[in-house]
């Protein structure tokens, strides 16, 4: 007990964060009724660390009570910290989605057998003396999801993939192992299969480079593979093994290969041994399938880097005046990725130069589809409203362009709440035009696209005395 009180409580020293591990595991270990007895032993161990902690705070910050995270000195990371509590806020269901299944990054991209921890989690309860450890376990990587997918970095900075889930590893690992229990020969075919594209993309980042650049969309991909090919491998040793590039990426197939051949057959030496090409067959299928998803986001991410050339050679040619040239660019982009927000906007707004509403409503509709809260699109889409008769929507578009201006457009801004006033004023709403009206026009004093509404005020107030004269 003493020996675990030290080293729950190391735990903290490594990692602040793994305090919540600490306390679930030393929880986990007074679970048990010999234990309970031995709650003094633990008080030794967690004391040296603790002195430890205080010690090397005081040395270093000057304060016994806290943190290295409050005297982060790097500009960005010292922003970041400002929020919440040491950047820790809330988690993002987005923030989830890219530390998990991020094409080429998430941590179940990478490690596809990590997922068979969750049946692995609900096989673990249906045995008696494991269902604790298994709890613990649980609780320790939701726990560790929920809070790395608070932070205001969730993947980590420069890391192939969210490194800060490094700490819940080993406890998704152990829930994998009840997966397996069964002995089934397909569980341990497609387990293996998995298995070894785990050990394949981790075995190409590690002898390449750790640390890819950032910018590459499937780092695992676009820059260890292409090193591997390459023969650029970061153990100097490793680039002598031949001359010829691809030689050497081979060598990792055969490895995973190989170690794919040893889990199944070690697997299925305690009792499947009968149905060995089954097992083969599952294992072939799911790193097949896994190899298939990994190849599928390069594939993605080049067609998105093809994509994202031709816009921007298309906004050069804009940019130059070469509008027929822009034009065709902006349709090819189209061509290549229909949904693609800023070629239709900067369709829409050529067409908007042109006077062709038509096609100008169309190419911003499709904006506002993919990317709503475009400002400029919705306060574009508002005044082809305008000109249409459509006021009930032009007010929300207005409204929307409003809520969504984010880049201090001062004049966009000023003329949305007019074209706003302008609407209610034709409504015979003239007090609550007024409101807009003032807000306009202190936002943008004398702006002539802000005498139409004032015009259109005075009518309505007119108006509304001569009914009420009457």
């Amino acid at each position: 007990m003493l020996v675990a009180g030290l080293l729950c409580s190391w735990l903290v020293m490594v990692e602040y964060p793994l305090a919540v591990h600490s306390i679930i595991l030393t929880l986990l270990l007074l679970s048990t009724r010999e234990n309970r007895g031995s709650i003094p032993a633990l008080i030794p161990g967690i004391a040296v660390c603790a002195a430890l902690f205080f010690w090397y705070n005081k040395t270093a910050y000057g304060n016994w009570f806290t943190l290295g995270y409050f005297h982060e000195s790097w500009g960005e990371f010292q922003e970041g910290h400002r929020r919440g509590f040491v950047g820790l806020t809330h988690p993002s269901p987005s923030a989830i989605y890219e530390i998990l299944f991020r094409p080429g990054m998430g941590l179940f991209f990478l490690s596809p057998f990590l997922l068979f921890a969750v049946p692995g989690f609900f096989s673990a309860l249906r045995y008696k003396e494991w269902r604790l450890p298994a709890l613990a376990a649980g609780s320790i990587s939701v726990i560790g999801i929920l809070v790395n997918a608070s932070h205001f970095i969730p993947m980590g900075g420069m890391a192939p993939g969210p490194r800060h889930l490094v700490t819940i590893l080993p406890y998704l690992v152990f829930l994998c192992s009840f997966f397996l229990r069964s002995r089934s020969a397909t569980r341990i075919g497609i387990f293996s299969g998995l298995t070894a594209v785990s050990v394949l993309s981790h075995l190409l980042i590690t002898v390449t480079d750790p640390q890819a650049p950032v910018g590459f969309d499937v780092p695992s991909c676009e820059y260890s593979l292409n090193h591997a090919l390459h023969g650029i491998f970061r153990p100097p040793w490793l680039s002598s093994v031949s001359s010829l590039p691809a030689f050497a990426c081979l060598i990792l197939f055969a490895i995973t290969a190989l170690l794919l051949l040893f889990m199944a057959y070690s697997a299925l030496r305690g009792g499947a041994g009968n149905r060995i090409p089954c097992t083969f067959l599952a294992g072939v299928i799911a790193a097949a399938v896994s190899l298939s998803a990994w190849w599928a986001a390069c594939s993605y991410y080049s067609h998105k880097e093809v994509v994202k050339k031709k816009y921007f050679l298309a906004f050069s040619y804009r940019l130059t005046g070469r509008d027929e040239l822009a034009e065709a660019g902006y349709k090819e982009v189209l061509r290549l990725h229909p949904k693609h927000a800023l070629a239709n906007f900067s369709l829409g707004k050529m067409a908007m130069d042109n006077m062709d509403l038509v096609s100008a409503k169309k190419y911003f509709l499709a904006t506002v589809e993919v990317y709503p809260t475009l400002s400029e699109a919705q306060y574009n889409l508002a005044n082809i409203c305008m000109v249409d008769g459509e006021y009930e929507e032009a007010f929300q578009r207005y409204a929307i362009s409003i809520d969504t201006e984010r880049m201090g457009n001062t004049r966009q801004l000023a003329r949305s709440y007019a074209g706003m006033a302008s609407i209610l004023a034709s409504r015979g709403r003239p007090d609550e035009a007024l409101m807009y009206f003032r807000k306009a026009e202190g936002l943008s004093p004398g702006d002539p696209f802000l005498n139409g509404a004032q015009e259109a005020i005075g009518k309505s107030r007119t108006a509304q005395e001569g009914r009420t004269g009457d």
